[in-house]
């Protein structure tokens, strides 16, 4: 074929291949519509992740948490706080009377004389247990007061002797009768105080005394044994205070 036909038919072919790529043109870019689209698909599918966090946020059982904050219970306390003033306190006692007056001063002595009335057998019912227990303590205030010892006694350091003589030896007298009952004591019970002297007055000077009380000796502490027969104990000095009486000797002025 002669070479300037063959030139012309690649010419023409080269066109052809233009006009193809022409008639295709570039490719379409993505309309508005669609990349709005998939914006929005993208962030609703984000949606879920928000959201599901929402329980940890609001985590309402635990801010209001409201039985915490109140406790009423536990500041109310009223059943504690409204207790009666002297614990374990026997229903119907007889409260003691006072040795000291509203300003803390001591009462002083009165001539009255004193008798065995319902605080005297209360006395008594507290002595008998302090002898069953071996507890001088439980029957202190049927013990003649130190308050009314530094009244009475004329010499030097009453309430150091009241101490370390009188009650010391009520403490060993409360003790060798708590041995004197024997195993069975808890099974003993008090009957009755035997006054077997009439009350004297003792004036001032008498006994070593600044002021004066009535005194009776010799008396008896009658109780029921074990076995239900009748015994007895010395009493062996009461003294009064006040219109009452009051035990300065268990057992022997020794």
């Amino acid at each position: 074929m002669p070479a300037v036909r063959v030139s012309a038919l690649l010419l023409a072919l080269s066109g052809l291949a233009l006009a193809a790529c022409d008639a295709a043109g570039p490719a379409p870019a993505p309309s508005a519509t669609a990349t709005a689209t998939a914006t929005t698909a993208v962030e609703a599918s984000a949606a879920p992740t928000a959201s599901s966090s929402a329980p940890e946020t609001s985590a309402a059982p635990e801010t209001s948490a409201a039985p915490e904050t109140s406790a009423a219970p536990e500041t109310s306390a009223a059943p504690e706080t409204s207790v009666a003033p002297e614990p374990s306190a026997t229903p119907g006692a007889i409260p003691d009377p006072p040795l000291l007056d509203d300003a803390g001063e001591p009462l002083p002595q009165t001539e009255d004389e004193p008798k065995q009335d319902a605080l005297f057998d209360q006395r008594v019912q507290a002595l008998w247990a302090a002898i069953v227990a071996d507890d001088a303590s439980l029957a202190k205030s049927f013990f003649f007061p130190v308050e009314a010892y530094e009244q009475v006694k004329a010499i030097p350091k009453p309430a150091a002797d009241w101490q370390h003589r009188l009650w010391a030896h009520f403490e060993r007298d409360i003790h060798q009768y708590h041995q004197q009952l024997g195993k069975d004591r808890a099974r003993t019970k008090v009957v009755r105080v035997e006054i077997r002297n009439p009350a004297e007055w003792m004036a001032p000077g008498r006994e070593g005394n600044k002021i004066g009380y009535f005194r009776t000796t010799r008396a008896y502490l009658h109780y029921l044994d074990a076995q239900g027969e009748e015994r007895r104990l010395d009493l062996t000095s009461m003294i009064s205070w006040r219109g009452h009486w009051h035990v300065v000797h268990l057992h022997g002025f020794r």
